[in-house]
C-alpha cells in the first residue's frame, strides 16, 4: 500500500474517531437539559464529515487505479 493511501485511510479514522467522541459528549450534554435541542452540528458537521469520506475514498480508488 502507498504511503499516501495509509495517510488517507489514518486521516479518516482520526476524523471520524472525533466526531464518535463529540458525540458521546453531546450525548451525556444533552441528558442535562430540559426541552428540545436542536442539533445544528448534525446539519453542518455530519454532511462535510461524509463529503470528506466520499472524496478520500475516490482518491484512494483513484490511486490504487494507477498502479
Amino acid at each position: 500500500m502507498k504511503r499516501v493511501v495509509i495517510i488517507l485511510l489514518v486521516f479518516l479514522i482520526v476524523v471520524w474517531s472525533s466526531f464518535i467522541i463529540w458525540e458521546l459528549q453531546i450525548t451525556k450534554w444533552e441528558k442535562t437539559i430540559t426541552g428540545p435541542s436542536i442539533r445544528v452540528d448534525l446539519v453542518l458537521i455530519l454532511p462535510i464529515l461524509i463529503g470528506i469520506t466520499i472524496y478520500v475514498i475516490d482518491q484512494i480508488i483513484t490511486i490504487s487505479k494507477k498502479k
